[in-house]
């Protein structure tokens, strides 16, 4: 998985005017400044202080998440000090030293060239000028930004009350709560200050204000990054990502991070297509002209994380992790990058077992076989060593390589040829584990549901979790196919773009223009599929249901594809269960768990059920239904509560205990602080509801 964002997609706007975005806070009065000695100059002292809610918010997350000063400021001196020892060590390794001595001398010294960077041609010292000034650059940005960060510390610590040691175990959820307490305290005594009203939902939207429209406009399949050479495949990397934030959103929202109204206008539609167009094709040259620096950065890195990763772990190379496009393709509305990490890193166990479920036996004989081969040979050179003093002392296997070099040839092919072998005990059940996947991964598209068995889905599954060598060459080929994507691929898009941005941006009065589908509009974006329910009561609410069903199916553009506004909802309200969401939110909550209630059957006869399969029953007016549901019980929740028994598919509790369950669930989303504090229960809350959402939507895609 590629490395969490700090910033996102950079810092936003409130969305209706505002200073610049480095005017955070406001000069503390003469009158304060005896009381704030001990507070860094100019600092904010308080919420009254804060001007640009949006970027300060974000500063307050990038700390959370950088760990403390000290943490943040050793990371950056970290990665600058690898920098310079990249470019450093790449300079000397192919500049001053004379590989044809290498065999002559016995030295490094011997074979050291004098005056080897004035012997250096014009385009290699070019290379290395414009990596000395960036570094450069990187170092004067580190010494702007200590300040900055000292000041989000004292904030931190006096205002929130918590130190940088106890945010080394806070949930963020807590921070949250901080900062929703802290603002509501300081309004009620100083009701002149007139300060915005903010809740979970509020401060998520104002960090990812931009990053909501990206997860959007995945999730709708506008944005085309593929390349004709490369088939359908999407040429997404963090290079790619940065042109996105670049061509787009520097576009759609102005130098303050404020949206641009124009943008809402559609007879300025030509106008703004024919300029993103142009945005897209100028940053395609750019990227041309750049590519060569950054093809050999990232080739010189790369090298070298790599060989430390291969040497603490040689079968580590052939692990599997998302790739960026999975990272997008994934991410609910209004989640936090750390969020959707934590819940790739709970799938990854079920993805590696779903991908094993696949094995070619061909492959297997002969990895067996060369695992055999090498393991054996590994092991004889490495008992003659411990015996045989001559061959730890250079005696040579073949010329110029000893007994070493072969041992640690042999011990690669070995954990290579072993990661190849399923273990004996795998049972095929590719279904079940691909359903296990999607409760934390919240991805099951419609033609991955009972077909998870078949090579095209496997496929299709490992082009999002794929090695990490193969999503390493792709980093690096982006880098070449950019300028492609850039102004080829994209250009066409603008028109769709630009729609987008009109058709599905909205104001609300208390955080400015969002992407509406962050502010979980059940009236315009509810999907009737996933349990959302028609204004009316009884009969009425269920023919207006299947008329907008109906509706839904042959126009779909208002509504999020797999359900992801309702996924999303769902996943924010277990994410922060103090969160109101309203009385729309409310009342979806109350149907879920009153659906959930409805479902009792006995472990054994859900059991048979799950594999025979079974006609759905009639649904009830709100659109929840009553039928069973084939999602497979969770395993992991097995595992942590095996004594209970869980019902059909929902990853819930079964009869003997399913009211007590009921009612910690009820509990947890109710906020009540005795069940949050819980080990892990927002995961299995968060589980448990995208399940039960799933079965609600197999119900009503099978009646329709």
């Amino acid at each position: 998985m590629p490395p969490l964002p700090t910033g996102g997609l950079g810092s936003a706007g409130h969305g209706g005017g505002g200073n610049q975005p480095n005017q955070f806070y406001q000069r503390p009065s003469a009158a304060g400044a005896g009381a704030a000695r001990q507070a860094p100059t100019d600092t904010i002292r308080s919420w009254r202080d804060v001007r640009h809610l949006d970027v300060f918010l974000t500063r307050i997350y990038q700390y959370y998440t950088g760990k403390g000063f000290l943490c943040i400021i050793l990371n950056s001196v970290v990665t600058i000090a690898t920098a310079a020892f990249v470019i450093f060590l790449s300079t000397f390794l192919f500049a001053c030293i004379n590989y044809d001595l290498i065999h002559e001398k016995k030295r490094l010294s011997d074979i050291i060239e004098p005056n080897c960077i004035a012997g250096m041609s014009f385009g290699s010292l070019f290379v290395v000028a414009m990596f000395g000034v960036w570094w450069i650059l990187q170092v004067i940005r580190l010494l702007f930004d200590i300040p900055r960060h000292r000041e989000m510390q004292y904030f931190f610590t006096n205002v929130l009350g918590i130190t940088d040691d106890e945010l080394q175990n806070t949930l963020w959820r807590d921070v949250v709560a901080k900062i929703v307490q802290t603002r509501a305290q300081q309004s009620q005594a100083n009701p002149t200050a007139a300060l915005r009203r903010l809740d979970a939902h509020a401060i998520a939207n104002r960090i990812l204000r931009k990053d909501n429209y990206l997860i959007a406009l995945f999730n709708k399949d506008i944005l085309n990054l593929s390349v004709p050479l490369f088939g359908s495949r999407q040429i997404m990397s963090k290079l790619m990502e940065w042109n996105l934030s670049y061509c787009i959103f520097s576009y759609v929202f102005d130098d303050k991070g404020v949206f641009r109204k124009r943008f809402l206008k559609e007879n300025n539609r030509a106008r703004l297509v024919d300029g993103l167009q142009k945005r897209f094709r100028n940053m395609a040259y750019m990227n041309l002209l750049l590519s060569p620096f950054l093809l050999i950065f990232l080739v010189l890195y790369s090298f070298f994380k790599y060989a430390e990763e291969y040497q603490r772990n040689p079968s580590g190379l052939g692990a599997r992790q998302y790739s960026p496009f999975a990272w997008w393709k994934f991410r609910e509305f209004n989640e936090l990058p750390h969020l959707l990490q934590m819940r790739l890193n709970r799938s990854t166990d079920n993805a590696n077992t779903y991908i094993r479920q696949f094995p070619k036996e061909y492959l297997i004989i002969l990895a067996k076989f060369v695992s055999f081969v090498s393991g054996s040979l590994a092991a004889i050179l490495l008992a003659i060593t411990l015996f045989e003093e001559e061959l730890q002392q250079g005696f040579e296997i073949t010329p110029g390589r000893s007994a070493f070099f072969y041992i640690g040839i042999f011990g690669a092919i070995l954990a290579l040829s072993r990661g190849l072998i399923p273990p004996d005990t795998e049972v095929f059940e590719p279904e079940r584990w691909m359903r296990e996947v999607a409760l934390d991964t919240h991805y099951m598209p419609d033609e991955w549901r009972s077909r998870a068995h078949t090579d095209e889905v496997k496929q299709q599954f490992e082009a999002l979790y794929d090695f990490k060598l193969a999503l390493w060459a792709w980093e690096l080929l982006s880098v070449v196919l950019a300028p492609a994507v850039l102004y080829y691929s994209l250009p066409p898009c603008a028109e769709e773009i630009v729609d987008f941005f009109r058709e599905f941006t909205v104001h609300v009065e208390a955080y400015g223009y969002v992407c509406s589908f962050a502010v979980f509009d059940f009236k315009r974006h509810g999907n009737v599929k996933f349990g959302v329910q028609p204004d009316g009561q009884g009969q009425v609410a269920q023919q207006q249901q299947q008329q907008q069903q109906q509706q839904q199916a042959q126009t779909p553009h208002f509504v999020s594809k797999e359900g992801k506004m309702e996924h999303s909802f769902v996943n924010f309200k277990a994410n922060y269960p103090n969160w109101d969401p309203g009385l729309e939110g409310s009342e979806y909550i109350s149907r879920l768990l009153a659906r959930r209630r409805a479902m009792r059957p006995s472990h054994l006869g859900q059991t048979a059920h799950s594999f025979h399969g079974a006609t759905p029953s009639s649904s009830h007016g709100d659109g929840l239904g009553q039928s069973r549901h084939d999602f497979m019980p969770s395993a992991s929740m097995e595992a942590t509560a095996p004594h209970m028994q869980y019902d059909g598919g929902l990853n819930g509790y079964g009869a003997g205990h399913g009211a007590g369950q009921d009612m910690m669930m009820e509990s947890y989303l109710r906020g009540e602080q005795s069940v949050m504090q819980a080990s892990h229960i927002e995961q299995r809350i968060g589980r448990e509801l995208f399940g039960l959402l799933d079965a609600v939507y197999e119900t009503n895609r099978r009646l329709l």
